[in-house]
């Protein structure tokens, strides 16, 4: 009996073996077919570059673009910009004659202002103090 065991052991051995050999060599294979189809699908360095050169000035012109539109460069050439205490864009005098306190920006920061003729702010009633008792 420990013979045949030892031959059948034997036999399933080398079967592992020869498996493992053609696993081994198929593995190999398909990684050289993948090396060769990413080489194939790779963009040359030139390529790359110019499209890279492309997108970097269309940034850099929607970057002068955004700078034109925005209302920072007004303010910069001394301009203000006038709003309402709750931060509503107020485009007229007559808009900003009727609010009671106004919030202007300019180019390096933000001011408070009342205008002249405003309707009063509208102030909490002060609450009387209760009399304190003595402690004596």
């Amino acid at each position: 009996v420990p013979t045949l065991l030892r031959g059948d052991t034997t036999r399933r051995s080398d079967r592992v073996k020869a498996v493992g050999e053609r696993l081994a060599g198929a593995i190999h294979r398909s990684s050289e077919r993948h090396e060769r189809r990413l080489s194939e699908q790779r963009l040359p360095t030139g390529l790359l570059r110019s499209r890279l050169d492309a997108m970097t000035t269309s940034l850099g012109q929607a970057e002068r673009l955004l700078a034109s539109v925005s209302y920072h460069g007004v303010l910069e050439r001394g301009f203000a910009l006038v709003s309402a205490g709750d931060g509503r864009i107020l485009k007229t005098a007559d808009q900003a004659s009727k609010q009671p306190e106004l919030k202007v920006t300019f180019a390096d920061g933000v001011v408070s202002a009342v205008p002249a003729g405003a309707p009063p702010k509208k102030s909490a009633k002060k609450s009387t103090p209760k009399s304190q008792a003595t402690l004596f």
